[in-house]
């Protein structure tokens, strides 16, 4: 068949109809080939992400969500160690961390634990959830030795327990507040504004008992520490977590005056609000009797997990964690002392409580009172606070 164009004469219409087709066939061709690139390039990306290794960390839901910018601070700590390594990260945040592990103690789910403190520390090495690994690189020995001499958990950060308070509550007390220990919460008027933490579902809440303990026993020399407790139960207000009983205290309008927290909390304050002149909404305070200051100090650990498959990962990221990459996020994130002694602090931690101006109460009770009394305690509290 034949068409004819003025402009290009003759052309035999078969050959167009080839052509066209030609044309057709590439186009899918391109098409086809395009797909089964792409397709293949989708299941190769997913084979090498599956392939990676991951580690699973359980940890706490405050973990870096305090300062600027926690997505930036997380993706510092977990993403750069997930690029150099070429491995995912999965971080999980369990209720209760010590109850997940015990639960998972035949068959463990996690790889790393972050946020075991000194009175966990004693339980999960006695039933055998961790595996030892011997970090000791600018970490002092107060803080290996304080937290787990065996090398169970090495300390990453710590703080004193403190009473947050209020100015209003400063000027309401006359300044006595910042002079003041557990008995004066036996008044009602005190009681009643003080946020607290259960020792049942919080390490927080946990470290403040053995704080009360501590001090009853070992200070007061009263071993009738249950009596504090039944004497606020009607007052006080106990939360599940430290999250919620901290936001609860920094709320405006909130009546509570007085939270259970950390000494480190007006450097927090200060900074945050812009207010480094020394111009506090609160303060803290700890236990002061007979002129002296004392307190319980909370080490924070990070540990292997045992029956972990991925030991030496493990130990690269307890490395990393400890390093002075990952321990200057500390000061302006966690809001506590970063355990690697070479990070310099910012400014702001000088309105912080200072650590040496407090007798410890951890030089009273050993770890193996603690782990040997524990449970005991804890019945006995909840007994007491139903």
């Amino acid at each position: 068949m034949y068409l004819a164009y003025p402009a290009l004469g003759i052309i035999k219409m078969d050959k167009i109809v080839k052509g066209w087709k030609f044309k057709v066939l590439v186009v899918v061709a391109i098409v086809v080939l395009a797909t089964v690139f792409y397709e293949g390039y989708v299941l190769y990306a997913q084979n090498q992400k599956s392939s990676k290794a991951t580690l699973v960390i359980y940890t706490y839901g405050s973990l870096f969500n305090y300062g600027a910018n926690p997505n930036e601070t997380k993706n510092i700590v977990f993403g750069t160690f997930e690029k150099k390594y070429n491995v995912n990260i999965d971080i999980e945040y369990p209720n209760n961390i010590m109850q997940a592990l015990e639960s998972q103690k035949s068959n463990p789910q996690a790889d790393i634990v972050i946020g075991l403190t000194n009175v966990e520390a004693p339980t999960a090495i006695e039933k055998g959830l961790l595996d030892p690994y011997n970090y000791t690189n600018d970490i002092p020995s107060f803080l290996i030795n304080g937290l787990s001499n065996n090398h169970y958990l090495t300390p990453y950060e710590y703080s004193y327990l403190a009473i947050d308070y209020t100015m209003s509550f400063y000027n309401q007390t006359k300044g006595n507040v910042s002079h003041s220990n557990f008995l004066n919460f036996l008044n009602s008027t005190w009681a009643k504004n003080l946020i607290l933490e259960s020792p049942l579902t919080d390490t927080t809440g946990l470290n403040f008992l053995m704080w009360q303990i501590a001090f009853y026993e070992y200070v007061l020399h009263n071993n009738n520490w249950l009596s504090w407790w039944k004497s606020i139960k009607n007052y006080a207000l106990i939360e599940n977590d430290w999250s919620t009983a901290f936001n609860l205290f920094t709320t405006t309008n909130n009546p509570q005056q007085l939270v259970s927290s950390y000494s480190t909390d007006p450097a927090y304050e200060i900074y945050n609000n812009g207010a480094m002149n020394g111009t506090f909404s609160y303060n803290s305070t700890l236990s002061y009797y007979n002129n002296t200051y004392y307190g319980w100090e909370t080490i924070f650990g990070i540990g292997i997990v045992h029956g972990s498959s991925h030991l030496l990962l493990d130990e690269e990221f307890i490395n990393w964690f400890l390093s002075g990459t990952v321990q200057s996020q500390i000061p302006l994130n966690e809001w506590e002392y970063p355990a690697n002694n070479t990070v310099t602090l910012p400014p702001a931690y000088k309105y912080a409580v200072n650590p040496s101006n407090v007798v410890p109460l951890n030089n009273y009770l050993t770890q193996q009172q603690i782990y040997s009394n524990m449970t005991s305690w804890l019945e006995q509290w909840q007994l007491a606070m139903s």
